[in-house]
């Protein structure tokens, strides 16, 4: 995140409440992703209780961005707590859209019963991670004005989840070479489409069937969808695709995948048609991830959305799933029709 700090970047005491009176969502991310690391290791219960006040502290703070109870000189640990409670008081639980075009829900049981003590300690463990992370990358910058401070405590209380370039690119070399065909499939579509045939077995309008892919995971998912899965299943719908820092624009710009149209673009046929048995794709991008691109010029049909996951270059490929705000972001959009 990056944004102009309103102190002299001298007392990391108070960097969360710095931070969020520029911007309570971003302070938010911040609290979230790094206090996650230590949710992690808990049991299912709990990290799914810590994971629904997330949902909530990040609507909260989409919905109130300056709130006033931010103020000049809070301690991290009376941020964290104030923001628990007036998460309390203000943002109850959402629950999944049920379908694509159903509202989410709320739930009706407090707080309490999700876990306060756990939520409190995981978080506050957090924002004493957030401080001395910062004092450390701030000794070395005293002389940076305005620093673009929740950047840099991301990249260095969370361990980089980039791939490397050469991987990237033997990932693609391999995934071409040994794809198969739709009658005689690679070991890559083999155990995807195994997976994606199990899931889609219990799909219904009411529990739509929506996958998701980010990166090489994106272009694999499409090319499936669109030159493997209508020979072999025709009768297969799948209601949403969300592609996530991925290159399919890319791929089909120099004609890799198994659909494949040489007159497209040409005259009267600029784009490629979204495959037949997908009823809506997003796609998402961060205009500083070297490896994602957008769609719309290339394919009809798919929503772009331009996501910031504010971080360094070298960072944001792997950034989008470490930002509550995503998931929030998203699920509004797939609850949009």
């Amino acid at each position: 995140m990056e944004m102009p700090l309103p102190w002299g970047g001298h007392e990391t005491n108070t960097v969360l409440s710095d931070i969020a009176r520029v911007s309570l969502s971003d302070a938010v991310d911040l609290l979230i992703a790094v206090s996650l690391d230590t949710a992690d290791t808990a049991d299912d219960s709990r990290r799914s209780q810590f994971v629904k006040f997330g949902r909530a502290a990040t609507t909260y703070a989409i919905q109130n961005p300056q709130p006033a109870w931010v103020v000049a000189g809070q301690s991290n640990d009376d941020f964290v707590e104030s923001l628990i409670r007036w998460v309390e008081t203000c943002a109850p639980m959402p629950t999944v859209a049920s379908s694509l075009n159903e509202p989410s829900t709320v739930m009706t049981e407090t707080f309490q019963s999700l876990g306060f003590q756990d939520t409190l300690n995981w978080m506050l463990e957090g924002s004493d991670r957030i401080k001395d992370t910062a004092g450390q990358w701030i000794s070395r910058k005293k002389d940076v004005i305005g620093h673009r401070l929740s950047q840099n405590v991301m990249a260095l209380t969370r361990s980089s989840l980039h791939p490397k370039i050469a991987r990237f690119v033997g990932d693609v070399i391999v995934y071409i070479n040994e794809r198969g065909n739709s009658q005689h499939l690679g070991a890559i579509p083999a155990t995807v489409l195994a997976d994606l045939e199990a899931v889609a077995a219990e799909r219904t309008e009411e529990d739509p069937l929506i996958v998701v892919g980010h990166s090489m995971g994106g272009v694999i998912l499409y090319d499936l969808i669109s030159g493997f899965i209508p020979s072999r299943w025709p009768d297969l719908i799948i209601d949403a695709l969300v592609t996530v820092g991925s290159q399919v624009a890319l791929f089909e710009e120099m004609k890799q995948f198994r659909l494949r149209d040489d007159s497209v673009p040409g005259p009267g046929r600029d784009r490629m048609p979204r495959p037949a048995n997908l009823r809506r794709w997003i796609n998402i991008f961060d205009t500083t991830d070297v490896l994602s691109f957008a769609a719309n010029k290339v394919f009809d049909g798919v929503e772009d959305y331009a996501f910031s996951s504010e971080t360094d270059t070298f960072s944001s490929h792997s950034a989008y799933f470490l930002r509550p705000s995503f998931y929030e972001r998203l699920r509004v959009r797939l609850s949009t029709p």
